[in-house]
């Protein structure tokens, strides 16, 4: 008997589709005017097979999580889970896209530029990552876990070469430029 279980689930926490403004724009003109891609949570438990310890990984396509997102999931999972889904087994995580919405969080500076709180911009992601979670909750099956380690090179650059040819000299001596 294999020593783990591992599940995996995803949901569209797309929200509203248009005027609404994105967090990762810093003009409050820019909103958005349609759905180019949908926004997804992906969720992923790993237990134990003898009923231990358990964690919860959920990845979101959005600029960043905020408390109040994690705290409202954490809630609903507490409803439904008990005590399965804690603040101590759980991480909540973001991609980072710049093209995700705004208006879901409860700090009024990252309102700032999008128009406000969204209710329903919120309660979309919520109730995406309660399903996510509910999904890999559901999955649970057997697995094996492995650690791998790798160097993945020439594969990507995260600035352009106008932005990195402005560090430092020592610190673009460091560094090989890959377009």
């Amino acid at each position: 008997m294999p020593g783990y279980l591992a599940g995996r689930g995803i949901a569209d926490i797309t929200g509203e589709p248009a005027d609404t403004g994105m967090l990762g724009y810093g003009k409050s003109w820019q909103r958005s005017d349609g759905i180019h891609l949908r926004l997804r949570s992906r969720a992923f438990v790993i237990a134990e097979a003898a009923g231990g310890r358990r964690l919860l990984l959920v990845v979101n396509d959005l600029p960043m999580v905020f408390g109040s997102v994690r705290g409202a999931l954490l809630d609903r999972l507490r409803r439904s889970y008990g005590a399965l889904y804690t603040e101590h087994n759980t991480l909540v995580t973001a991609t980072h896209t710049h093209s995700g919405p705004g208006g879901y969080s409860h700090h009024r500076l990252y309102h700032s530029n999008t128009g406000g709180f969204r209710p329903k911009t919120f309660a979309a992601i919520v109730d995406g990552m309660t399903e996510a979670v509910g999904r890999a909750h559901d999955d649970l099956a057997p697995a094996v876990l492995t650690l791998s380690h790798g160097e993945l090179r020439d594969a990507s650059a995260n600035r352009s070469k106008v932005a990195f040819d402005n560090n430092p000299v020592a610190d673009r001596a460091s560094r090989t430029w890959a377009a």
